[in-house]
């Protein structure tokens, strides 16, 4: 897969900043997934999820590159390797959970006489509720993996970059007299 690279936003490198687009927009599908299940909020709800979902792939894309460009500057540790291979896996749980989340919202949106080119798609205007809520489970469980996925590289990325900060001095008022209160 062809990586996104962005080195740096601002002179400061550009993938603690890019990794926050699919940890927020990820989970945030899922959550509108859930929603989906309330019948007066299911078509806004699956257009919110799978508009959060596109833009959640499209950030795993760009923290990936950047983070391969951000991976040369850093020392090599066994926490890197683990956070790098984690990081690598994103995309590919949240691809199907994105393709599963389309599917549902072409046959909400057939259902309602939505879509223009419906006589082609006839299998998802006569899909039935048992299918429709087998789509829906399928989002579930692909949007909680895809979830976990995300949640996994961000955790290992952050104990890689912060194993070594001892977090008992955060917040301490600094005393060395340099004038950097």
């Amino acid at each position: 897969m062809q990586q996104l690279a962005i080195d740096t936003v601002g002179g400061i490198p550009a993938h603690p900043l890019l990794v926050h687009i699919p940890v927020l927009m990820i989970p945030l599908a899922l959550a509108l997934a859930l929603l989906a299940f309330y019948r007066p909020a299911r078509t806004a709800a699956l257009w919110g999820a799978a508009g959060s979902a596109i833009v959640g792939l499209i950030g795993c894309f760009l923290a990936s590159g950047s983070g391969e460009a951000l991976q040369g500057a850093v020392e090599k540790s066994a926490l890197l390797r683990a956070h790098t291979e984690a990081g690598d896996q994103v995309a590919a749980f949240v691809a199907p959970f994105l393709v599963v989340l389309l599917v549902a919202l072409v046959i909400e949106l057939s259902r309602n006489d939505a879509l223009p080119f419906v006589g082609s798609l006839a299998f998802a205007k006569n899909a039935s509720a048992a299918f429709f809520t087998s789509v829906m489970a399928l989002c579930i469980v692909f949007g909680t993996v895809a979830s976990w996925k995300t949640y996994e590289a961000g955790h290992s990325g952050a104990k890689s970059a912060w194993n070594d900060v001892d977090v008992s001095k955060v917040g301490e008022h600094n005393d060395r007299g340099d004038g950097d209160d």
